[in-house]
């Protein structure tokens, strides 16, 4: 699949090949290795994306030393076959997602399994810590809500306790916007992976145009050569012979 640039599988013609082979390979990840990486690790995702690099740093070498030469079939065909290849890459994914119900955002700290158990440690080690600094945390508001709980005591272990929730949450909230401000935004792999190789095509489309507009002219000539332009005055639709030739070239173009 990624073969030296002078091999026939180094071609073009060959990208379906390529598509085939990481699906193999990414069933075959699936199959087995169920459960066996943590999802932190996105293991799928970057295992398909170092792929999707890996071919569109191939594909635009190919590109660049066939630029002369490019046959624009070949260039749309395999154009066509990534676009597809890349469609269902993300659909796979997003139906991954879905079923798993993750915003991928906040799943990048790979945190979420030990964060459980160090936020009880740290509630059991900070209560000491409030019993002191009790006078600072109590307010109006605040025994208010307690007695609302059924509380009875600002000072008992269950509002000492309580408070301490509060404060981890208000922790937790701050750290998690501090993150999403500043840490770099990760789009989710559903659309991360569109146009991930198929971008490399773009310096290349001026072939195709260039190859459209030619055979559009030499279609349009054929159209004035050779249409009579006259319609039988008994025909049910006054339309030219040259207007249904036209409309079945843009078609199938």
């Amino acid at each position: 699949i990624f073969a030296a640039s002078n091999s026939d599988n180094s071609r073009l013609q060959h990208a379906e090949k390529r598509y085939q082979w990481l699906i193999r390979q990414w069933r075959q990840l699936e199959d087995l290795y169920p459960g066996v990486f943590p999802p932190a690790w996105h293991v799928q995702e970057t295992f398909v994306e170092e792929f999707c690099v890996a071919t569109r740093l191939a594909y635009s070498a190919m590109l660049e030393q066939s630029k002369t030469s490019l046959d624009v079939k070949d260039l749309i065909r395999t154009l066509t076959k990534t676009i597809e290849f890349e469609t269902e890459v993300s659909k796979k994914f997003q139906e991954k997602e879905l079923a798993e119900g993750v915003v991928y955002e906040e799943s990048n700290n790979g945190n979420d399994g030990a964060g459980g158990d160090e936020n009880e440690e740290d509630e059991d080690a900070g209560l000491d810590s409030l019993n002191h600094n009790k006078s600072s945390l109590d307010g109006g508001d605040e025994s208010d809500q307690q007695q609302q709980d059924g509380i009875s005591s600002p000072h008992s272990a269950d509002a000492i306790r309580s408070r301490w929730k509060k404060h981890l949450a208000e922790k937790e909230r701050t750290k998690r916007a501090s993150r999403s401000a500043s840490g770099p935004k990760v789009p989710p792999p559903s659309k991360r992976f569109r146009g991930i190789i198929s971008t490399c095509f773009d310096p290349y489309m001026d072939l195709y145009i260039e190859q459209e507009d030619r055979n559009l002219g030499a279609m349009l000539e054929k159209v004035m050569e050779e249409e009579a332009w006259t319609v039988e005055d008994d025909t049910a639709n006054k339309i030219l012979t040259s207007a249904t030739d036209l409309v079945s070239y843009f078609i199938e173009a």
